[in-house]
């Protein structure tokens, strides 16, 4: 199908060809006689094969002449060839079942074949009659449903040719047919191709932006924005939203009204466009002045994880728009609580879990079972702007799944007590039942505890709040019930149920197993569940075994998954249809962990090196069975590989993985921001998770810790080890940790936490690239809004006291000379000063920042510093900040003996 989505460019290109096409004339299937001695002469059979034709004349046009004179060629005009194809591309596309989409059909055809309808108009004519069947297929599929519109699809096989042609199509569409919508949203696929062609024609390098008026009408591009809102299938409306939004802010002369901007801002979030997404909000804000165009700029924040900008805009909403219980949309408050929580700020999740839980109290909840909720969430029709707005600005009131949320987030980040408050508050919502209180169990999996005893004892953890004994009293009654309906006080669950509730939420695929297991087996259900939930719970299984040390019947499961992989090639009817589940990436990881954690009881009894050399060959072995099985590493599997590396100093191996990684992901950015015709979705542009670039950043720490040479400091022994290892290193990383930094953070993709903060300041020290360091701290804190404590504050001083002495020990001629350079530098008092507690965000960081600027100045050893090296820093790592001219000035002003 994808050819006939060039038709808009090959008019262009055809209008003006110079070359003439010929074929041989061919009589028609009905002319030829049942008497073989009667068949026309002028004409060849259609069995007689093909003649070499010796052409002859003085010039092109005698030789034109005599191919047509011969009359047995005739003229090929390529135009008319390709109009004809695409009408029968069309025809098939319709069916021959509407009687409005033939009418459609036949007056597009006319214009086409019309000899004084010019290319633009037959563009024009091609572009209104998609957008026409694009919305009447949606209007189908809303009216009888989109496997019914396919079943009238009537085949005229009377037409010989036209039933030819769609076999061809037919078998061209496969590839479709398993997509969003299938091959029953036919126009709606063809016009996202149109679009998505549009956008790589037109994209400022091969044709300017503005041109596109030049084809396409405003009015028309109006009017497709308009028909790919409607789509039903959400990933396909994203992506039309997306390209019509391209073309119409491409020229630079329209703007949406805000309304239908928010759907399109939409649209440039789900493809990581975070930039454009805020500049479009924040040159309206003033202009909307509407609250929920602030909740849009919030939501725009928390996805690009701009945090410090969020409360900004969380600040003024409040000032500007002030309600007597603080109302924030609970779309809002759910994802500022999931982004505060990640990065272990717990005061903030708490202030937005206590205005969502004033809300919850002043405007009530929708249950579960409300049919009033379904009908808010279905498709509105505004009669104007003023409704449409006034809609946007009602209270929106939270759900039963809200709620669950929030408690799920705060009990996964072990936020115990706001999370037990959170419950019994629950509880205290008017009109809550048994049934409720049970709902609440089932879906925060607190069923999966071993007795009731054990979720009671996270009331006890909240000391500012008491939780009335009613309230505990109905949940024990509800608890109960679910025990007895999934009858999980049996012995079989004794060694599968969890004993506290940290010990529930530590492992979201073991509990995930658990709660399916007994569910399924009390169902009778368990060998009707689909691939994926076969696969992980096989995955919690494993996790057991090699939990209680059973690793050779945890290489039992592995074997029987390895063996359905290899059935399923064979004979691929049996994907995803047999009782084992075929292997995956993350089963092999488990088994990787379970390795990593023996070699830490090594460390921790102090048993011999073997040990080690057992469990590295383990792993070779392990990397084996991958290949043979033709498993692809995954996210996970790479992350628990390298852990494993990491942890026996194996940087060879390391990097062998990391390189090669960081390769593919500077190529998968490159390309996102050559096209923006191609757009992937957040996840599936995201090849490396947070933990595995948690765990590349450990790799890179601990290489440039054994790189450094600090032989004074370190004792004879450890400067040995370090020695061993360094010659053992035979591949290096091949991207500088600036490199790394802007492929970590830039584009939304990892919002770090202070552990990664932490782990990020440590490798550019390590690696001695102090310059990096302001502008570290400046992206840092005032764009993810990470809070610099007093502890973290030390960390990063100790760490430039490790330099100075590092520095010291390079350039002193013995160790009597050390030892009196250090004297000397410990009694300077115009360097790292101790930063009074209580002090504010941003003083704290100017006087971190000071005191690098005052090491590189000492390092130079000289009276005045540009701090270009610096400066260039802000540029290189992508902040939109830059050094203070005040500070370089004042460190400039002190006299610093190197």
């Amino acid at each position: 199908m994808l050819r006939y989505t060039r038709l808009l460019r090959s008019y262009t290109l055809l209008a003006k060809s110079q070359v003439c096409h010929y074929r041989v004339k061919r009589a028609p299937l009905n002319s030829i006689s049942h008497i073989p001695g009667i068949v026309n002469s002028t004409t060849i059979k259609p069995d007689e094969p093909e003649k070499c034709v010796v052409l002859k004349g003085q010039t092109p046009e005698e030789v034109e002449n005599n191919l047509i004179s011969s009359r047995k060629f005739q003229v090929i005009n390529s135009l008319d060839v390709i109009q004809e194809t695409f009408i029968q591309y069309l025809k098939f596309c319709n069916g021959n079942t509407f009687k409005r989409s033939n009418k459609n059909l036949s007056n597009l055809r006319k214009t086409l074949e019309s000899k004084e309808s010019s290319s633009t108009e037959k563009i024009s004519a091609v572009f209104n009659y998609l957008l026409e069947e694009c919305h009447l297929e949606i209007k189908r599929s809303k009216t009888v449903g989109l496997g019914q519109v396919s079943d009238e699809e009537k085949r005229n096989e009377d037409d010989l040719e036209q039933y030819l042609m769609n076999q061809v199509f037919e078998s061209a569409q496969e590839e479709f047919k398993d997509q969003e919508g299938g091959k029953f949203s036919r126009y709606t696929t063809f016009l996202l191709e149109i679009l998505k062609n549009l956008n790589e024609q037109f994209d400022g390098v091969t044709k300017p932006k503005e041109s596109i008026t030049e084809m396409i009408t405003f009015d028309q591009l109006a009017q497709a924005f308009e028909v790919v809102k409607l789509i039903p299938m959400e990933g396909k409306k994203q992506m039309g939203i997306y390209f019509v939004g391209n073309l119409l802010y491409g020229t630079g002369k329209v703007r949406l009204d805000p309304i239908n901007e928010s759907f399109y801002i939409e649209s440039l979030l789900a493809f990581g466009n975070y930039k454009a997404a805020y500049n479009l909000f924040i040159t309206n804000k003033d202009k909307v002045d509407e609250r929920w165009w602030n909740e849009l700029g919030l939501m725009i924040t928390l996805r690009s994880n701009h945090m410090r900008n969020f409360r900004k805009i969380l600040a003024e909403t409040d000032v500007k728009y002030p309600s007597t219980y603080s109302y924030l949309s609970p779309r809002v408050i759910k994802l500022g609580v999931r982004k505060y929580l990640s990065i272990g700020n717990f005061t903030e999740a708490n202030m937005l879990t206590d205005r969502f839980i004033q809300l919850v109290e002043k405007v009530g909840i929708y249950r579960a079972e409300d049919k009033k909720k379904e009908s808010t969430v279905s498709i509105r029709n505004f009669q104007n702007e003023e409704h449409a707005t006034k809609y946007l600005n009602e209270v929106e009131i939270p759900s039963d799944h809200d709620y669950m949320s929030i408690i799920d987030f705060h009990l996964y980040k072990r936020n115990i007590p706001m999370a037990a408050q959170l419950i019994s508050k629950y509880i205290d919502i008017p009109e809550t039942t048994k049934e409720n209180a049970a709902f609440l169990i089932l879906k925060t999996k607190l069923n999966m505890l071993k007795d009731f005893e054990k979720l009671r004892k996270i009331f006890a953890q909240s000391k500012d709040y008491v939780v009335p004994e009613k309230n505990i009293m109905m949940l024990k009654e509800a608890f109960e019930s679910v025990v007895a309906k999934y009858n999980t006080d049996t012995p079989i669950y004794n060694d599968l149920l969890f004993e506290n509730v940290s010990a529930l939420k530590k492992s979201v695929i073991l509990t995930d197993y658990v709660n399916e297991f007994v569910a399924q087996q009390a169902s009778g259900q368990w060998m009707k569940l689909d691939s994926v939930s076969r696969s992980k719970k096989f995955n919690g299984l494993l996790n057991i075994l090699l939990g209680i040390g059973e690793e050779e019947k945890a290489y039992n499961i592995l074997k029987k998954l390895e063996e359905a992989s290899n059935k399923s090639k064979m004979d691929p009817t049996l994907l995803y249809n047999q009782f084992y589940s075929e292997v995956n990436a993350y089963h092999y990881a488990k088994f990787v962990e379970f390795y990593r954690l023996q070699i830490q009881n090594i460390k921790a009894r102090n048993m011999p090196t073997l040990d080690k050399k057992e469990c590295k060959r383990k792993i070779n072995v392990l990397l084996k069975r991958m290949q043979e099985s033709e498993v692809v590493p995954n996210a996970v599997f790479l992350r628990e590989i390298l852990i494993f590396y990491d942890s026996i100093y194996d940087f060879t191996s390391s990097f062998e993985i990391i390189n090669p990684l960081l390769e593919s992901k500077q190529q998968v950015n490159s390309e996102s921001l050559l096209s923006t015709s191609n757009p992937s979705q957040f996840y599936n542009r995201r090849i490396i998770t947070k933990p595995l670039y948690h765990e590349i950043w450990s790799v890179y720490c601990h290489y440039y810790h054994i790189l450094q040479d600090n032989s004074k400091i370190l004792s004879k022994k450890s400067s040995i080890i370090k020695k061993l290892i360094k010659r053992q290193i035979n591949i290096h990383p091949t991207f500088h940790p600036r490199a790394l930094f802007r492929m970590t953070t830039n584009d939304g993709e990892t919002l770090p936490d202070k552990n990664f903060f932490k782990l990020i300041v440590s490798t550019f020290m390590k690696s001695e690239d102090l310059e990096a360091i302001p502008a570290l701290l400046t992206i840092l804190t005032k764009k993810h809004d990470l809070d610099i404590d007093f502890d973290l504050s030390l960390y990063i001083l100790k760490g430039l006291k490790r330099q100075y002495l590092r520095n010291i020990s390079n350039i002193s001629k013995d160790a009597y000379d050390y030892k009196k350079r250090k004297m000397e530098l410990m009694n300077n008092d115009s360097i790292l000063k101790t930063i009074p507690q209580g002090l504010e965000q941003d003083e704290t960081i100017s006087h971190l920042i000071r005191e690098v600027l005052i090491f590189i100045k000492w390092k130079d050893n000289s009276n005045y510093c540009s701090f270009l090296m610096v400066v260039d820093a802000f540029r290189e790592l992508g902040s939109e900040f830059t050094l203070p001219e005040q500070l370089i000035e004042d460190v400039n002003k002190l006299k610093i003996k190197a």
